[in-house]
């Protein structure tokens, strides 16, 4: 009997350990909520607050969307953030309440006083299409771009585009975006890592597909905070670059799973460069960079930072289990 009992307490063990280092390596399957971006990191990220029925003269209807900066006069984002039904109509443009904001802090409200830029005037695919088919929704060529009024008058961080073509897209990438919703919210930015996935890789078969989209899979642990971001960026670490290959498409909950559609940016470099003078405010990818690993974290950093701080709490419940398991067995 008592050899009975030390087997079943050794398995435990081996059970506990294990799925105790599998959550505080920050498996990109299974995220419960982000890492708060610090000020100054991630400064590509724009929160892009789009009014579509104006109250008075200060509140209005908003639509909430991500975006990057990927000039110094234009960002790049989805087109539904711009147009469902119906497109934004010009005056929202022309009376100032189609705005950009830059900062770690989550804007909730357009009277907030953080640094911003009126939007002009946004350029959407010309092959978009977005439909509502009971409760599902179908989006193609997800993809816009928005031109600031002016630069900021701060510098601000570009993000790099996979201009070249050995730039691949990576098998695990980070997104950006703003959790507001949830229990337990911050008022802060946040990142997770997402493992990329293809249709066929999905747990659940959707009823649509399109040669321009990818996606990633995780486990609902508790909150996501990009949930509500369409248009915020993936970004991907080629060779200590950070590079953006993605564009928050659509989010959808399937119970205990969620599956997010990213437009492959590298399908609409020709559509971006229509509009954004690309070789004229960027310098060469190097020179960039180099700026940019040595002001900020760059991608592996994070990750290594975030699984550090889960170690600590997640090692201290698996000694306490541990021992209660010694008690009572």
């Amino acid at each position: 009997m008592q050899c009975l009992k030390f087997s079943i307490t050794k398995s435990l063990f081996y059970v506990i350990t294990y799925l105790l280092l599998s959550y505080v390596k920050g498996e990109p399957d299974r995220i419960a909520g982000g890492e708060p971006i610090k000020e100054g990191e991630d400064e590509y990220f724009i929160q892009l607050l789009i009014a579509y029925y104006v109250f008075n003269s200060t509140t209005a209807a908003m639509v909430y969307c991500g975006a990057s900066l990927i000039h110094t006069k234009w960002i790049l984002t989805a087109a539904q953030c711009f147009k469902r039904k119906r497109m934004t109509p010009p005056n929202m443009f022309a009376d100032g309440w189609v705005r950009a904001y830059t900062g770690n802090k989550i804007v909730t409200s357009i009277q907030i006083q953080r640094p911003f830029q009126y939007v002009l005037r946004a350029h959407l695919h010309p092959k978009y299409t977005f439909k509502e088919i009971g409760k599902n929704q179908f989006v193609e060529f997800d993809v816009a771009v928005a031109e600031l009024k002016k630069p900021f008058k701060r510098k601000i961080q570009i993000i790099n585009l996979p201009l070249s073509g050995n730039t691949q897209l990576c098998t695990v990438g980070t997104i950006i975006g703003v959790e507001k919703t949830y229990e337990d919210s911050t008022d802060l930015v946040q990142y997770p890592r997402i493992r990329v996935k293809t249709k066929d890789q999905l747990s659940i078969k959707l009823p649509y597909d399109h040669p321009t989209i990818f996606y990633s899979e995780v486990k609902w642990l508790r909150r996501h905070p990009w949930l509500l971001n369409y248009g915020g960026p993936f970004v991907c670490n080629n060779g200590g670059f950070a590079i953006q290959h993605g564009v928050t498409s659509l989010v959808k909950q399937y119970r205990r799973i969620v599956i997010s559609q990213y437009e492959e940016v590298k399908n609409y470099i020709w559509f971006i460069k229509h509009y954004v003078p690309l070789g004229v405010s960027r310098m060469n990818l190097q020179e960039r960079n180099v700026e940019y690993i040595n002001n900020t974290k760059h991608l592996p950093q994070k990750v290594k930072s975030s699984s550090v701080q889960r170690s600590y709490s997640f090692m201290s419940i698996g000694v306490n289990a541990i021992l209660y398991l010694k008690e009572h067995f």
